[in-house]
């Protein structure tokens, strides 16, 4: 699996770009710190400085955080993911759990 950084979250973002037959307008994300800055700056505000929301800005994407320590309002996004997971992992017989584990991978470094 890739780490989270700031520089993982932008090529992800614009892989998605790229894949996709639609504009992204809206991205909801949590308040790690691959997405924002607004924890390590002075005042605990968005500085618009961090390289997610950069990317953001010039794509005309409107970047929306979750509430911090609030993980209800993240239910959305889980649930995605989990729809994600259910039609593409899930749905295919591994002859073991090593190749089980290696697709897991590979869906995970394309989105």
């Amino acid at each position: 699996m890739r780490i989270k950084t700031a520089i993982n979250a932008v090529e992800f973002l614009n892989n998605c770009k790229d894949f996709y037959p639609f504009t992204i307008t809206h991205i909801l994300t949590d308040n790690g710190l691959e997405f924002t800055d607004k924890f390590v700056t002075k005042d605990k505000q968005v500085s618009g400085k961090h390289k997610f929301d950069k990317l953001c800005s010039r794509s005309e994407i409107e970047h929306r955080l979750t509430q911090p320590v609030t993980p209800k309002t993240n239910g959305m996004v889980e649930r995605v993911n989990g729809t994600i997971k259910n039609a593409t992992v899930k749905a295919i017989m591994y002859q073991n759990i090593d190749e089980n584990e290696a697709r897991i991978e590979q869906v995970f470094d394309f989105l």
